[in-house]
């Protein structure tokens, strides 16, 4: 089989998959589980479009794949000084939340029925970062998903 590439760029703050919570509803009684905060979904929806224009009408990846991905953030106010520079001793790099694996849960699950089958495809993690965006850069996320040659 011939290897096969998908490369995106979805815009926008890019949102982590929430641990799993459970509450009684307070009026069917009934146990309700989430995970997913309230901007979970709309950031899945804009990475599934982002990725369904980047797979051109190609039918899903079958088999393990790979997954690379840099997320993109912008710095906080406190990382500037009052004439708009990066002060010297601002960090290089994202070390707060969201952490990088909810990002990649909230990713793998976008992409589910739209570029692959099932996230269990998902057998090799390539470069996967979270970064401070750059001068004239916006937040959101590249995105490589590749089949390996012969699988």
């Amino acid at each position: 089989r011939v290897a096969r590439m998908v490369t995106f760029e979805a815009q926008g703050g890019p949102v982590q998959k929430g641990s799993m919570k459970s509450f009684r509803h307070p009026k069917t009684g009934k146990v309700v589980t989430t995970n997913d905060s309230e901007h979970t979904k709309p950031w899945q929806l804009a990475v599934g479009w982002c990725a369904k224009e980047a797979m051109r009408g190609a039918p899903m990846l079958t088999g393990p794949v790979s997954v690379g991905a840099v997320f993109r953030f912008p710095r906080p106010k406190s990382h500037y000084r009052k004439s708009g520079d990066v002060k010297p001793n601002a960090p290089t790099r994202h070390t707060v939340k969201p952490d990088l694996d909810k990002l990649l849960r909230a990713l793998f699950d976008a992409l589910t029925h739209v570029v692959w089958i099932d996230d269990s495809q998902v057998s090799d993690l390539g470069a996967c970062a979270k970064r401070y965006i750059e001068a004239g850069e916006r937040p959101g996320a590249t995105v490589t998903v590749a089949t390996p040659e012969g699988a």
